[in-house]
């Protein structure tokens, strides 16, 4: 399986490359041991000319994929398409979400002919080494532990209350993302009682932040920021990423103000089709 994902990263550069964009396929998800029909392959005489992965969030699910400059307007996507959605039909899923780079004119001229209808942009930031500024405040003293597994319960109740999952896909996706590799788990700590939790996910050699969550009787104090700016401390020698939907101005402002600055956007459309 190795041999195929690097099949899957030379195609990803190619067609980075030629396009002049940055593809977002999860690689953090695509590395775990588990996945079962959520990779679609296409090959041409022992080449990958052709990818579509299935990413799942609770009741939701997105879809990326790629096809070689050299092998598109040949069906391959649709074909791949096809067998991708077979198992979404399966699983039920609430949504399904399709994702381009905002700046790929073959990425949207393919979902402008499809059963998509426009749903949400998302920016994909960094902070670079250089621009790691120490802006822990003084007025929220946080401190950040491991997490253990008595913290698990805790973890579901933010990601029902912070994000809007229900008890059952909360616990599903706990239980998914604590057996991924390259993951660290952290707790966020105000006055030694936990307020929050984030996640830090090594992919590719980019670390990645996820998952940020305050308690909402504790928002509005300053944690948030005191928790980047911790971890942004931490991991002072490398760059830090994270995902950020565009219309959510005041995370945005956050992040910001802590450093991170846009590279990227990714645009997200919704199936429509049955």
């Amino acid at each position: 399986m190795e041999n195929q994902w690097s099949k899957v990263r030379q195609l990803q550069d190619t067609c980075e490359a030629a396009d002049s964009i940055v593809l977002k396929l999860n690689w953090d998800m695509l590395r775990e041991p588990h996945r079962y029909n959520q990779d679609f392959f296409y090959e041409e005489e022992d080449e990958l000319v052709g990818f579509v992965g299935l990413y799942e969030f609770g009741n939701k699910v997105e879809l990326c994929g790629m096809v070689h400059p050299e092998w598109r307007r040949k069906g391959i996507f649709t074909r791949l398409m096809q067998k991708a959605l077979v198992e979404v039909e399966k699983k039920q899923y609430k949504t399904v979400l399709f994702n381009a780079p905002a700046s790929s004119s073959s990425g949207k001229a393919l979902l402008a002919s499809m059963p998509c209808t426009y749903e949400m942009t998302e920016y994909q930031m960094r902070c670079l080494p250089s621009s790691n500024l120490k802006t822990l405040p003084t007025n929220e003293q946080i401190s950040l532990r491991v997490a253990n597994d008595q913290d698990r319960p805790f973890e579901i109740t933010l990601d029902v209350t912070c994000f809007g999952y229900s008890e059952e896909e909360a616990q599903q996706m706990n239980q998914r993302i604590h057996k991924e590799v390259h993951q660290s788990f952290w707790i966020i700590e105000n006055q030694n009682c936990p307020v929050g939790k984030v996640r830090l996910s090594k992919a590719e050699g980019d670390l990645w932040i996820y998952g940020l969550a305050v308690a909402p009787d504790k928002q509005g104090k300053g944690i948030g920021r005191a928790t980047l700016s911790a971890l942004i401390n931490m991991h002072s020698k490398e760059p830090l990423f994270l995902d950020v939907e565009a219309s959510n101005r005041h995370a945005l402002k956050l992040y910001e103000a802590c450093g991170f600055e846009t590279f990227q956007a990714q645009d997200y459309y919704r199936w429509n089709g049955k």
